[in-house]
């Protein structure tokens, strides 16, 4: 009798999903949520999955302009209160100690966050994880010199940032945010 051949099923590119760190050489699975009876949810439809997905990068965008652009009250307000941020190696956790992180940043800085790659997963209606890349452009000058275009500065830095996102009734907001370092230039620091 002969045999059936037999198609392999492979799992969808969103089951797949791994975050790899340079903190951790192994990876981190996907979130998966348990099974069973007990532990059904009712699925999420398309519409509002991609609802989630778009203000979750909306939220990654807005980090690098409110902070570019010296908001440090805005840039604060889209961390959740308790809210956890990493930034070489240095943790601020809660926002007044992220405000107060804004603040000490030189008067004549002027930097360029440029967020590309933007991937968001979200894990259910009220908890998303994300990663971005980030290329880091930052110049001093004299604060009291009037503001002209600078000579083009080297890239400071390449970095990604890897994100949870927690949703506090209507609004989404940053949980913790790390900044991993991929490629920096100490003489921009």
């Amino acid at each position: 009798m002969p045999s059936a051949s037999v198609t392999p099923v492979r799992p969808s590119p969103r089951a797949q999903v791994e975050f790899r760190s340079a903190s951790n050489s192994g990876t981190k699975a996907a979130h998966r949520p348990p099974h069973g009876p007990r532990h059904r949810q009712k699925p999420m439809d398309t519409v509002e999955r991609h609802r989630i997905e778009n203000t979750r990068v909306q939220l990654q965008y807005s980090y690098a302009r409110l902070i570019d652009f010296r908001d440090y009250e805005g840039f604060t307000e889209l961390f959740a209160e308790d809210a956890l941020l990493t930034l070489g190696g240095k943790e601020l956790k809660g926002s007044e100690a992220i405000f107060g992180y804004c603040q000490t940043r030189p008067a004549g800085l002027c930097s360029r966050h440029v967020i590309t790659n933007p991937f968001i997963d979200v894990l259910d209606d009220q908890t998303a994880r994300g990663i971005c890349y980030l290329t880091l452009y930052r110049s001093v000058t004299d604060p009291a010199a009037a503001r002209v275009a600078l000579p083009m500065p080297p890239g400071a830095a390449v970095d990604h940032y890897e994100d949870r996102f927690c949703r506090i009734g209507d609004q989404w907001f940053f949980q913790h945010r790390t900044a991993q370092i991929a490629f920096r230039d100490d003489s921009q620091f």
